[in-house]
């Protein structure tokens, strides 16, 4: 389960997943550029305790790609 930690309409959003031995802190951020209708986003993944750099390690391949397609699904809403 997520928990929105963080909610900037229009501009970014924070949440975090509890789980044993790790606590996840995923975050999205959607920015104007200078050009017309064109929207920078970054999202960023961090994973801390005791199993986190384990977790993250095991799983980098996958996040990174569920990454992407958060990134480009936001992108895409923000531009439309």
């Amino acid at each position: 389960m997520w928990e929105v930690t963080e909610l900037v309409p229009g501009e970014r959003f924070s949440w975090v997943a509890r789980g044993p031995g790790v606590v996840t802190t995923g975050i999205h951020i959607a920015r104007d550029t200078d050009r017309a209708g064109v929207t920078e986003v970054t999202a960023a993944l961090e994973q801390r305790g005791p199993l986190g750099a384990v977790l993250g390690l095991l799983s980098r391949r996958l996040t990174r790609r569920y990454l992407d397609i958060e990134v480009r699904g936001i992108k895409q809403r923000c531009e439309a």
